[in-house]
């Protein structure tokens, strides 16, 4: 007789239990324009401090968000804080979200958002006094009354403490070794850790659409630190204007992991390593983000403009680096052992004294590189774009404009293989020496490699216009096989070491001709090749010895009777004429992804073997 009761009760019990976890839980106001009773309860009796807000939160029961109102709060206001205390922090909690950019509570719905437009700022001045700053460098001279050490802490959190939609601005944190007792090479980091913005010591807090300006540190990563084990995911944030010694922006320290997705790095500065990013014995991931204008303070010593690693692996995708300078590696700089992969990266305009975009430094260093693109890179030494001195797998990449005052125009390496790459209107000029001195010519337009015994590798690669003394496409001293490739420009595109083993180059087409294996000497008739054009004017033609020329880049697809892609139209398109690299490449190799009809070869050039190669008759 009791079992329908019984049922019944079995299945109400948890229907109870859901409905109260999923039961929105508790949230707290602030408005520093309340007029109210300030208990947080609502728009009207919100809390006029953050720390007041923060401080009932962690006393409630979980989940809470906390509402916060367009205005300033700084971490020494609260009823629980000393005035001018500049170890006062705003502390995360976990179960606990943040929510900046609301209207507030003079508008008539106060829960409006817009982060931007209502902006909610952490502030660590907190006289208010502050100067305004135009370059991150004078930062560190610029405070006037006290600043907060960090502004926000995320130590000890997990994925649920949540910061959504702040700025955090003005932290600065002057560590001394006599004042903190600290030596500057111990590690771990002093337990208030190394950032002014934001510290996250075994944390990973949850951070969404922040902005990070104008913090600066005496160590590493005033917009942002993490160390000992945090895996902080951030999303949607911008890092503008920060300063520190190491890592202008962002620095993670000793086994953390952070994961970083469409964020931006802008005019960050650094005192000689990572103007932007800095990473020691971590593993970061950067997807969708953006690094530009970003440098390092240091004239003579300075390595990676936006990003610097050691010990670590960096895993970058769909990223873009523009314009960032520093003495090694304009934009990268990667040594002891370190893992860099790049995928379909774009690097744009990034300048050093040697390796213009990414610079690697150990033999043990593991380099891949696949679908990315370097343009308009400079060096004033060597290696226009890249050095690399560990081994490097590189993969449909494209190499076009990178000029250098040394050797390699695009690339120095020590071994790589290059597979389906296309090097065009790459540049090695001779350096800039004394009346006197002696005038060593260049070498490798596009790549030149020396200093080891180790083969280097090109396979599927187009050459175009490149310019260099010796050797406008390639310099080599050590065993190097060329299969399946075009090369096109001054003679004479392949210089060899004649103490050295002689370049072998087999099912290729090379301007001039080279003896070999099924090697020809014809038009490849590219699509649309490229041009230098004049500074001025891009539509006249330009002299490729003038250094301010500028290299137009061309279609270098297959002209074919039976198909060619049209990058522009995304279309495949027909000519009158079928070049003579269409199925001409090594019969060995696997036709791959190219589109049907094949001829069941492999097509000569960066696009043979690809989904865009061109048809065959």
């Amino acid at each position: 007789m009791n079992r329908p009761a019984l049922v019944a009760g079995c299945v109400l019990l948890p229907l109870c239990l859901f409905l109260a976890r999923a039961a929105p839980g508790k949230t707290i106001y602030v408005d520093d324009d309340a007029t109210g009773v300030n208990t947080g309860s609502s728009w009207a009796d919100a809390y006029r401090y953050l720390q007041d807000a923060l401080a009932d939160a962690n006393d409630s029961e979980k989940p809470v968000e906390i509402r916060v109102a367009q205005g300033t709060y700084k971490p020494d206001q609260g009823a629980d804080v000393k005035a001018r205390d500049y170890k006062a922090t705003f502390r995360l909690l976990n179960g606990v979200t943040l929510k900046g950019g609301f209207v507030g509570c003079r508008a008539p719905d106060p829960n409006a958002r817009d982060v931007e437009r209502y902006a909610s700022t952490l502030s660590g001045d907190l006289g208010g006094d502050d100067p305004d700053v135009n370059d991150p460098r004078d930062l560190l001279t610029s405070s006037i009354g006290p600043n907060s050490d960090v502004i926000v802490t995320g130590s000890g959190t997990d994925s649920t403490a949540t910061l959504d939609g702040f700025t955090i601005t003005a932290g600065y944190h002057y560590l001394d070794p006599i004042r903190d007792s600290w030596d500057w090479d111990r590690l771990p980091p002093p337990a208030e850790g190394w950032g002014a913005g934001m510290n996250n010591r075994t944390g990973s807090p949850t951070v969404i659409a922040c902005t990070f300006l104008g913090n600066a540190t005496t160590f590493s990563g005033a917009g942002m630190c993490n160390a000992e084990g945090s895996h902080p995911t951030v999303t949607d944030c911008k890092f503008v204007g920060n300063y520190a010694v190491r890592g202008g922006a962002l620095a993670n320290w000793n086994d953390c992991g952070p994961i970083l997705t469409r964020c931006i790095f802008s005019e960050n500065v650094a005192g000689y390593q990572g103007g932007a990013v800095y990473n020691h014995r971590s593993r970061s991931t950067f997807r969708d983000c953006t690094l530009a204008r970003n440098m390092l303070e240091s004239v003579h010593f300075s390595e990676g403009g936006a990003g610097y690693d050691e010990e670590s692996t960096g895993t970058w995708t769909d990223c873009v680096f523009i314009e960032n300078a520093a003495s090694l590696g304009g934009a990268l700089y990667s040594r002891d052992d370190n893992s860099l992969s790049l995928l379909r990266c774009t690097f744009i305009g990034n300048s050093a004294g040697t390796g213009g975009a990414i610079y690697g430094a150990d033999r043990g260093d593991s380099f891949v590189m696949t679908a990315s693109t370097l343009r308009e890179n400079s060096a004033n030494g060597s290696a226009g774009a890249m050095y690399l001195w560990g081994f490097a797998r590189i993969a449909d990449c494209r190499f076009s404009g990178n000029c250098c005052r040394g050797s390699g125009g695009a690339a120095v390496v020590r071994t790589a293989a290059f597979t389906n790459c296309l090097f065009t209107g790459n540049r090695a000029f001779e350096p800039v020496r004394g009346q006197h001195s002696i005038r060593v010519p260049t070498q490798g337009g596009a790549v030149h490699t020396g200093g080891s015994i180790e083969p280097l590798f090109f396979i599927n690669c187009t050459f175009v216009a490149n310019r260099a003394a010796w050797g406008s496409a390639v310099s080599t001293d050590k065993f190097t096989e060329f299969r399946s490739c075009i090369l096109r420009g001054r003679a004479p595109l392949i210089w060899a070491d004649p103490y050295e083993p002689q370049p072998q180059v087999a099912y290729s087409d090379i301007k001039g001709g080279w003896l070999g294996e099924w090697n020809i000497e014809a038009d490849p008739c590219f699509a649309h090749p490229g041009y230098w054009a004049d500074p001025d004017d891009p539509n006249r033609p330009g002299d490729p010895n003038d250094p301010n020329a500028i290299w137009v880049d061309g279609d270098y697809h297959l002209k074919s009777q039976a198909g060619r892609w049209e990058p522009n139209t995304q279309s495949w398109v027909k000519d009158d004429v079928t070049s003579p690299c269409v199925d001409a490449g090594d019969p060995n190799s696997p036709v791959g992804d190219e589109p049907e009809p094949n001829g069941g070869r492999i097509n000569m050039g960066a696009y043979g073997g690809t989904a865009k190669a061109s048809k065959s008759l």
